[in-house]
């Protein structure tokens, strides 16, 4: 029996042996990560207007900090400097709602000054003064509730938990 033969007979054995999955063990992740994906913004669809708001506000600034050398991407990211992050989420939201809340009033208000205006003419006396004059300056900021604090964060650090699952395996395969 000639050696080459025998050791190509058992190189062959060796390769029978061997099941395709195990060659390959990472043929499905694609597939799996996009059922994920798609899955978790299905679910997202389900968030209350409020919690919607606030994922779309933590969205933007993980998209901000999504860079190499960022603070998201540390082993352990510093606790303060997600508290302040929360902090400048929680102030743009308040001043979203202040915002929001002015924009309302005035409409509100010049839906009211329509109809006195309307009032005045036909009783042919002079209309209300102008709303320049008799208002303050901008109303003051509404307080952030502790509650909907608390569920900023869990977004934020859920936000950046799952940028910092898929930076590690598009890390891997590479």
């Amino acid at each position: 029996m000639d050696f080459n033969q025998r050791d190509y007979f058992f190189q062959m054995q060796q390769l029978r042996q061997m099941p395709y999955s195990f060659m390959y063990p990472y043929q499905d992740l694609y597939m799996s990560e996009m059922e994920t994906e798609r899955d978790l913004q299905y679910l997202q669809q389900m968030y209350p207007a409020d919690a919607k708001r606030m994922q779309r506000k933590v969205e933007e600034t993980c998209d901000r900090l999504e860079y190499e050398g960022s603070m998201m991407y540390d082993e352990y990211p510093d606790r303060v400097s997600m508290l302040l992050m929360c902090d400048r989420i929680a102030e743009e939201l308040r001043r979203e709602d202040a915002e929001a809340q002015a924009v309302d009033e005035a409409q509100r208000q010049n839906g009211d000054e329509t109809d006195e205006s309307m009032q005045a003419m036909h009783m042919d006396r002079p209309g209300p003064p102008p709303p320049h004059m008799d208002r303050p300056g901008p109303p003051p900021l509404p307080p952030f509730d502790p509650g909907r604090r608390s569920l900023l964060e869990v977004l934020l650090y859920n936000e950046m938990y799952k940028r910092r699952c898929k930076r590690r395996q598009c890390r891997r395969f590479w």
